[in-house]
C-alpha cells in the first residue's frame, strides 16, 4: 500500500485518476493505525492530512497533478487543529467533485448528538474511535459500497438523461400521487419548466381548464387517472400549459408504470402540435380563399407542360371551364397572346428568373371567345426553395379595358353626338396648319350656331333636344370628307374645320349644303321639328395665320351671319372668294 503525506505526495500525472481514501486527523499515529486498518482496501492506496487547510489543499491541487487521484473515501476526525470535521464534511458536500464520495466522521465519545450532526452535514456513517477502531474498515466498506451505489444510479440517471434527451417529444414520469419523478430537457424546453422546479411537485401546474385559470379538478386529469387507475390514455389534441402561462397544444398518450405488478405512477409521452395545428389552418384558410376568391385561380405542376393540378369555382365561372375538364391539362394553350406566338415563352423566362410574373394576357372561354384578362404568376417553393408548383391568378378585365376605352374616347370626343370635342378638334386644326404652311394648302374653319334651337328644348325637353343635336352632328358629318373634322364645342354650337385645301372653290357649297341640309325637317319623339342654322367662315391664311385667330375670325363671321337674318353664312372678309 503506498501512503502519501502532506506535501511529500506526489504522484506522476496519469491518463486516468486513481480511488484514493483521504484520512483527515492531527495525530500522525493514529493516521497510521487507519490507514493500516484501511491498507488495500482501494487499489490508489491511502493520502493523509493532519488538518483542514492541507486536506483543501490536496484536493484544490496544490500538491498533485490534475486528474491523477479521485478520493472516494473520507475518514475525517470529529476534531482538528483549524476546525471541526464536521465543517469539512460540509464543504466536501457542495463540492460537486466529492458529492457521492463516502465519509466517515469519527468521534472521541459515542454521543448520538454528534452523530446526528454528521449525518446532517452529510456523513454516510459515523463510529467511536478508538472504541469502535475493529469496526473501521467494515464500517468504511460499508460505505464505500452505498457510495458507488450512489454514483450508478447518477450514472443511469444521467444516461437516462442523456438518452431522453434525444428524443424529439416531450417525457413526464409520475407518481401515484401525481408528483414529478422525471422530466426531460424537450419537455423543459416545451413548457418552459426546469426539471428542479417540478421535481416532487404536484403536476397540477401543468394542466388547466381551457381558460387557464384554475387547475383540472383531479378526476378531469388523464395523467393523474393513468397513475392512480392503471388506466391508458391518448389525446391527438389537448392543452399543457406553459410555465408562462400560455397553452401550448399537444398531443400526448399516457401508460401507467409498474414494478413487477404494483403500480408505482405513469409515463406521459407529448409532443408540441401548435406549428402543426397552425399549419393546418392556415392551410384551411388557404384552401378556403381559393375556393371564394373572386379571382380564377389556377395551380400548375413545376413540369415541362405547366400541368394544371387545380383551378378554383371562379376560374370556371369565369372560364366554363369545370376542375375536371382542366386537370391535366397544359397551361400552354390556357394564356397566349393573340398577336405575339413567342409571348408565352418570354413569360416563361421571366418568370424562371424572377419567380414570379403579371401583366395583361388574351384567353380564351369555353365557348370560344377571347377576353382580355390581368394574369400574376408566382412560385410555390418546397422546403428547400426549389418551385414545386406555380399559381397562377387572374381576373377578366374585358369589364375595366372596355371603361379605359371609354374614358379614352370621352377625352376626345362629344359624349351626347360622337364627334370630336373642343380638344380633340384644336389638335386636329393644328396639325390641319402645321400640314398647310409645308403643302402651300389653305384650310377653312365653319362655326355653325343652330337657330330656334331653344324653342325644342322648351317645347319638348331635353330629350328631345339632345336628339336633335344627335341627327344635326350626322347631318353635318354627311356633308364633309373623311378627312375633315366636325365638332361640338357645347350646348349647340358646332365647328367644322376643311382640310387640305388647295383653294376656296368647295367651302361656299359645302355651306350652302349645312344650311341646306339643316332646314329638312327632324322627326323627334312623333314630333316634326324645323330649325335652321348660321355659319360664319374663316380661311387660313387669307383671314388669320395662327390657329386662335382663325377660330376667332369665324366667330366674327358667325355673329354677323346672325345677325343678317339667320340661315346664312358669312365668310370673315364678307363676301365668297369665288372658286379659284
Amino acid at each position: 500500500m503506498q501512503k502519501y503525506k502532506g506535501d511529500d505526495f506526489r504522484p506522476a500525472a496519469r491518463d486516468t485518476a486513481e480511488q484514493v481514501v483521504l484520512i483527515v486527523e492531527s495525530s500522525p499515529a493514529v493516521r497510521r493505525v487507519q490507514a493500516a486498518l484501511l491498507e488495500g482496501l482501494l487499489l490508489g492506496g491511502v493520502l493523509e492530512a493532519g488538518s483542514r487547510a492541507e486536506a483543501e489543499r490536496i484536493l484544490s491541487g496544490a500538491t498533485v497533478t490534475p486528474m491523477s487521484i479521485e478520493p472516494v473515501l473520507f475518514v475525517l476526525a470529529a476534531q482538528l487543529p483549524d476546525g471541526d470535521g464536521l465543517a469539512l464534511c460540509r464543504w466536501l458536500r457542495a463540492d460537486a467533485r466529492m458529492r457521492d464520495a463516502a465519509v466517515l466522521v469519527l468521534g472521541a465519545s459515542d454521543d448520538p448528538a454528534m452523530l446526528e450532526a454528521a449525518f446532517a452535514a452529510g456523513a454516510s456513517d459515523g463510529l467511536v474511535w478508538p472504541g469502535q477502531a475493529a469496526l473501521l474498515r467494515i464500517r468504511a466498506a460499508a460505505a464505500l459500497g452505498r457510495a458507488r451505489s450512489v454514483r450508478e444510479l447518477r450514472r443511469s440517471e444521467q444516461r437516462l438523461r442523456d438518452i431522453t434527451a434525444q428524443l424529439s417529444e416531450g417525457l413526464l414520469v409520475i407518481d401515484t400521487e401525481a408528483r414529478l419523478h422525471f422530466m426531460n430537457a424537450e419537455a423543459e424546453q416545451m413548457l418552459g419548466w426546469c426539471a428542479a422546479e417540478l421535481l416532487g411537485s404536484d403536476i397540477g401546474v401543468l394542466f388547466r381548464g381551457n381558460e387557464g385559470d384554475t387547475p383540472l379538478a383531479p378526476e378531469q386529469c388523464p395523467l393523474r387517472q393513468s397513475a392512480r387507475l392503471g388506466v391508458h390514455y391518448r389525446s391527438d389534441e389537448s392543452l399543457f400549459w406553459h410555465r408562462e402561462g400560455h397553452p401550448v397544444t399537444v398531443a400526448y398518450r399516457v401508460n401507467p408504470l409498474y414494478e413487477g405488478e404494483r403500480l408505482v405512477g405513469a409515463v406521459t409521452v407529448f409532443h408540441d402540435i401548435s406549428t402543426q395545428r397552425r399549419h393546418e389552418t392556415e392551410r384551411s384558410l388557404a384552401a378556403k380563399a381559393l375556393e371564394f376568391s373572386p379571382e380564377g385561380i389556377v395551380v400548375a405542376a413545376n413540369d415541362p407542360a405547366h400541368t394544371i393540378l387545380k383551378v378554383n369555382p371562379a376560374f370556371s365561372a369565369i372560364t366554363g371551364f369545370t376542375t375536371e375538364e382542366m386537370r391535366g391539362r397544359s397551361c400552354h394553350g390556357l394564356f397566349h397572346w393573340r398577336e405575339e406566338p413567342d409571348f408565352y415563352a418570354r413569360m416563361l423566362g421571366e418568370l424562371y428568373a424572377r419567380g414570379e410574373w403579371q401583366g395583361e394576357i388574351w384567353t380564351h372561354r369555353k365557348d370560344g371567345s377571347t377576353y382580355p384578362a390581368w394574369l400574376r404568376i408566382a412560385a410555390i417553393r418546397d422546403a428547400h426553395g426549389r418551385p414545386s408548383q406555380y399559381m397562377a391568378i387572374f381576373s377578366d378585365i374585358t369589364t375595366r379595358k372596355q371603361a379605359e376605352q371609354r374614358l379614352e374616347y370621352l377625352a376626345s370626343h362629344d359624349a351626347l353626338t360622337g364627334l370630336a370635342n373642343r380638344a380633340a378638334f384644336i389638335e386636329q386644326l393644328r396639325r390641319a396648319i402645321e400640314n398647310a404652311c409645308c403643302g402651300d394648302q389653305r384650310v377653312a374653319v365653319l362655326f355653325i350656331d343652330l337657330d330656334r334651337f331653344k324653342p325644342v328644348n322648351d317645347q319638348y325637353g331635353h330629350a328631345a333636344g339632345d336628339r336633335l343635336l344627335y341627327e344635326v352632328a350626322r347631318r353635318l358629318q354627311a356633308c364633309v370628307r373623311s378627312s375633315d373634322c366636325v365638332a361640338r364645342l357645347g350646348g349647340d354650337e358646332f365647328i367644322i374645320a376643311l382640310t387640305g385645301l388647295a383653294g376656296f372653290a368647295g367651302v361656299q357649297r359645302v355651306a350652302a349644303q349645312i344650311l341646306e341640309i339643316l332646314k329638312r325637317p327632324f322627326l323627334l319623339l312623333g314630333h316634326e321639328i324645323l330649325i335652321s342654322a348660321s355659319v360664319g367662315i374663316a380661311l387660313f391664311p387669307d383671314d388669320a395665320g395662327d390657329l386662335n385667330g382663325l377660330v376667332e375670325c369665324a366667330d366674327q363671321a358667325l355673329y354677323r351671319a346672325k345677325q343678317g337674318g339667320r340661315n346664312d353664312y358669312q365668310f370673315y372678309q364678307g363676301c365668297s372668294l369665288g372658286p379659284d
